[in-house]
């Protein structure tokens, strides 16, 4: 791997980890500062907004191959009119994504259950049109991201991304602490929009790079588009999972459930990415290994690496179930014991088939797209059916093994489609997961408990607990590691 490609793979995950741990450490000040229902109305309308933000996912993607490909051509006409083309697309996108914005922002409100007030049903209305804004100007930041990308200049798009992520931090803490209302941290984050994309801006016109204006090609923007439904379609069911379900809570509950949700998706959502992000550490290796046809190889290297990231994510879970009850206690100096649990719960299944990492790595190197967008569509469907009596029989709990029910099944049919394609053998896989790291973790988890009731839950007790649990998880995973050996056939 060249320097220049350590550079960036070190900035991604850099900018990865600083945007998980400025969320972690944001939460209970936003939280402390705006009070449980406020905090819940802007949880709700940040996840909607996230949804319509992704709306230029793939043509962003497109646009970065175009790109490469004019300048291997060495074609530099041809690229600026492309690019003047691609703006023009950008536009009409970003306006009619805004335009759906206004109109959800009007009918949003209506969902909410009769306990909200009519000013938190004002107030949502007006943090969804504020983020609009944003939402508007995020299309003109990703194009020219892109176009950053497309030149070679990830490190500087990146680095970007970095500083505007540790200001928003320090700005936020700064004004909450001063008494600013939610509004005005909405109103934070779209100047810092408009300042990134000043910075691309600034950076693409030092490259020299000048639209030629030219006649819209329709041709162009149809190629665009069907690019776009392709790749843009999975990241839209995924996040669409998440705000089906903070609807849900809503609709069905009360303002402090929402809040309470979002307290618990902060943790699935950053355990998931980070079962995604290092996953895709082994991206590069299995796509040498499926270039070079050594089909064996591939799948004897995705269960070895997997069952690693499984037992590493097993000591993160038990981590979790030790101390995380008394962390959100402390972190956000309140009873928080039904978001411990909901994303304990997600967390959990996430981890036992062991599936969705290894699951998107083959397909991602199969080019198999279209599978695993048919995969989260059903699941989709499955999880707002399942919504429907859950919530009403175990309350905020009900989502969590709703969620927890549809990612279990249609992982392990992701990985029975694998097993019956590709070879890797999901029973043995399962088995392994369950006979190996599940003992493990209730024993770690278990000593953890019995220590930390021994010393009384203080603090100290409860860290000594973990590490106690750490040991006992670590101890048996590996006395059990070498008598479980992985086939494929």
């Amino acid at each position: 791997m060249g320097r220049s490609l350590k550079s960036e793979v070190a900035l991604n995950y850099i900018y990865i980890g600083l945007t998980n741990i400025i969320s972690i450490f944001l939460t209970p000040i936003l939280l402390r500062e705006m009070g449980d229902a406020v905090y819940g109305l802007y949880a709700l309308a940040f996840s909607i907004m996230t949804f319509f933000t992704l709306a230029d996912f793939g043509v962003g993607i497109t646009l970065i191959g175009r790109i490469a490909k004019y300048r291997m051509e060495n074609d530099r006409e041809g690229l600026l009119r492309y690019l003047f083309q691609m703006f023009f697309l950008y536009l009409v996108f970003a306006l009619a994504v805004t335009a759906v914005c206004i109109v959800v922002s009007f009918l949003y409100p209506n969902v909410l259950r009769e306990q909200w007030t009519s000013a938190q049903r004002l107030l949502l209305r007006n943090l969804l049109l504020m983020m609009s804004a944003g939402c508007f100007l995020s299309f003109f930041q990703n194009y020219y991201f892109s176009i950053l990308i497309g030149f070679g200049r990830f490190n500087y798009g990146k680095l970007c991304g970095i500083v505007r992520v540790a200001l928003r931090f320090a700005l936020l803490s700064f004004f909450l602490r001063r008494g600013a209302g939610v509004r005005f941290i909405v109103l934070v984050d779209v100047l810092l929009t408009v300042l990134t994309v000043a910075a691309y801006i600034l950076y693409v016109r030092i490259l020299g790079i000048r639209l030629r204006r030219t006649a819209f090609e329709w041709a162009t923007a149809r190629r665009t588009l069907l690019s776009m439904l392709t790749l843009y379609a999975m990241p839209m069911l995924d996040n669409s999972y998440w705000v089906i379900c903070s609807t849900f809570v809503a609709a069905r509950l009360d303002p402090l459930s929402v809040s309470r949700f979002a307290i618990a998706l902060v943790f699935m959502q950053v355990f998931n990415q980070l079962c995604g992000t290092i996953s895709h550490l082994r991206l590069t290796r299995i796509a040498e290994l499926e270039t070079n046809s050594q089909h064996r190889p591939m799948q004897d290297y995705l269960l070895r690496t997997g069952g690693a990231q499984a037992s590493f994510f097993g000591l993160v879970l038990v981590g979790f179930a030790v101390f995380g009850q008394m962390f959100l206690s402390v972190w956000l100096e309140g009873d928080y014991t039904v978001s411990y649990r909901a994303a304990l719960v997600v967390m959990a299944v996430q981890l036992l088939p062991g599936a969705q990492s290894i699951l998107d790595i083959v397909l991602y190197a199969k080019n198999k797209y279209m599978f695993r967008t048919v995969i989260i569509a059903a699941q989709v469907v499955c999880n707002t059916l399942l919504l429907i009596p859950m919530i009403g029989q175990f309350g905020l709990m009900g989502v969590a093994y709703s969620v927890a029910i549809t990612i279990f099944i249609f992982n392990f049919v992701g990985m029975s489609f694998c097993y019956r394609h590709y070879g890797i053998e999901v029973g043995r896989y399962n088995r392994r997961v369950i006979l190996q790291l599940f003992p493990a973790i209730l024993c770690g988890t278990g000593t953890g408990f019995l220590v930390g009731h021994l010393t009384g839950w203080s603090l100290p007790g409860a860290l000594f607990g973990v590490a106690a649990a750490a040991l006992i998880y670590g101890g048996m995973v590996i006395l059990t590691y070498s008598r479980t050996n992985l086939k494929t056939r």
